[in-house]
């Protein structure tokens, strides 16, 4: 197994985007059905744009806003006017929807156009259960406390990225340090900065074109090198030791664009591509072990250091792999001890068991999903009360039977498409369809539950859903 990794784990809270170790897995029982009326707990319109998914804490949910500026700004350079845009963190009751209290990061012109598909504010916040942190990339870097009082901001710079299609990477955190994905066309990095200060830690250079992936840190238990690493997707996948930067390993995708994020899932870790060529890589941490010698090693704490990227780390050890299949924007998710894949941005779902490879499901359509942005959420079907985690290996795998009795008792993933239809899907053979639910607005933003709480974020709104509730009031507008 990983050792622990950042904030509490427990299954309350949704402390970054993808959930512990980028599972997209958590112990919840949120609704199955719902529509823009039934099983809706509360809905806030959301001012502004962002396809960041929220995180949760406790009783707050907290939002990343990129609001646009009725005025614009005269860009003399390009003889062309821009839109003037506000970056806000909001912190929201996840009981009622109220906003508690919103806090403005910048305010300032974009200087790239973006994709189409893309936002402004396409990344997520993390927290540490103590402070929460934000990365507008070319923007800042943030951190806030709970009540969403400003800590300490950094500029990194500026970041230029393929065909100014804009950024979206989030951030990831463990105990005291902050680690900040930094790809683009100029020189990419990654940052180690200390997250109660903002202070750089270490700086690698990367060679690598822009990404838009978030970094994976875990602890293999069972390697003889027990520090925890932080694993980057790109095209040269590449582990990093967390306490100082030396690269411990790395890895070589065949195809281009890798975007998915990294999963962690015992000793294994999970890396996916699935843009002109598709990859899914499960690599034995525990076998692949750094070099005994800290060739490169880095030290101090300015913004000049540099950790060494060549001379230290070793070929990764492939436990099993598969050029069939792989997703393109969105990551996969565990659960039920299987690994869940979708085909580029098509609805085409393969699950693999995790620990073998062994083909469970092989790219079966399902139909009532159309482009996939969002990653996908899975939960167990139980509702788990604060501090207390259930013993997975003793939990019997539900009968078929038992899943025609009550479907909210068994494992699930939540697909949801950009159509804004979310489709979900029992986590054991045959996999089935268990409803098709539409909010008829698009869906970028991942899923997220809590308790019996599903959290979705449109590109307009941020639902609340949860079972047997009528619409019981809209937030107070802005």
């Amino acid at each position: 197994m990983f050792g622990a990794t950042s904030g509490n784990t427990t299954a309350q809270n949704w402390a970054q985007w993808r959930g512990r170790e980028n599972r997209g897995f958590t112990d919840a029982n949120p609704p199955i059905s719902w529509s823009k009326k039934e099983n809706v707990r509360w809905s806030k319109e959301l001012r502004g744009e962002g396809k960041s998914t929220p995180i949760l804490w406790g009783d707050q949910l907290f939002v990343v806003v990129a609001i646009p500026s009725p005025q614009l700004i005269k860009d003399e350079k390009l003889d062309s006017e821009k839109i003037n845009h506000t970056w806000c963190v909001l912190g929201i009751d996840r009981h009622t929807g109220k906003e508690l209290w919103r806090s403005v990061l910048a305010q300032e012109c974009p200087h790239e156009p973006g994709h189409p598909t893309n936002s402004l504010a396409s990344g997520s916040p993390v927290t540490d259960g103590k402070r929460i942190y934000v990365s507008l990339g070319s923007r800042g870097i943030y951190a806030l406390d709970l009540n969403g009082n400003l800590l300490w901001s950094r500029r990194l710079g500026v970041m230029q990225t393929r065909f100014g299609f804009g950024e979206a990477s989030t951030p990831a955190v463990h105990k005291n340090t902050l680690v900040v994905p930094w790809d683009h066309e100029g020189q990419s990095a990654i940052f180690a900065l200390n997250a109660e200060t903002g202070e750089t830690l270490w700086k690698a250079s990367r060679d690598e074109p822009t990404c838009w992936s978030t970094p994976l840190i875990v602890t293999p238990t069972n390697s003889l090198d027990l520090t925890p690493q932080v694993i980057l997707n790109g095209k040269k996948i590449i582990s990093y030791r967390l306490s100082d930067g030396l690269p411990l390993w790395r890895h070589h995708h065949e195809g281009v664009n890798p975007i998915a994020s990294p999963i962690g899932y015992q000793n294994l870790a999970f890396l996916m591509l699935g843009y002109r060529g598709y990859s899914v890589q499960a690599i034995d941490l525990a076998k692949t072990e750094s070099n005994p010698q800290d060739a490169g090693r880095s030290e101090g704490t300015d913004d000049s250091t540099q950790a060494a990227t060549d001379g230290a780390e070793r070929p990764a050890v492939i436990q099993w792999s598969s050029e069939e299949t792989g997703p393109y924007v969105s990551s996969a998710a565990i659960c039920n001890e299987s690994l869940f894949v979708t085909k580029g941005l098509q609805g085409i779902l393969s699950v693999f068991q995790a620990e073998t490879g062994k083909i469970l499901l092989n790219e079966r359509r399902i139909e009532q999903l159309g482009t996939l942005y969002a990653s996908p959420l899975a939960v167990s079907g139980i509702s788990t009360p604060e501090n207390e985690q259930p013993n997975r290996k003793s939990e019997p795998t539900p009968s078929k039977q038992s899943i025609l009795v009550d479907h909210h008792k068994i494992r699930r993933l939540y697909y949801c498409s950009r159509d804004g239809t979310t489709v979900v899907i029992a986590a054991e053979p045959p996999f089935d369809v268990l409803a098709v639910n539409r909010l008829e607005e698009p869906i970028d933003a991942s899923p997220v539950a809590s308790d019996k709480q599903l959290f979705i974020r449109t590109t307009r709104a941020l639902y609340c859903l949860e079972q047997h509730c009528l619409e019981q009031h809209q937030a107070a507008s802005d």
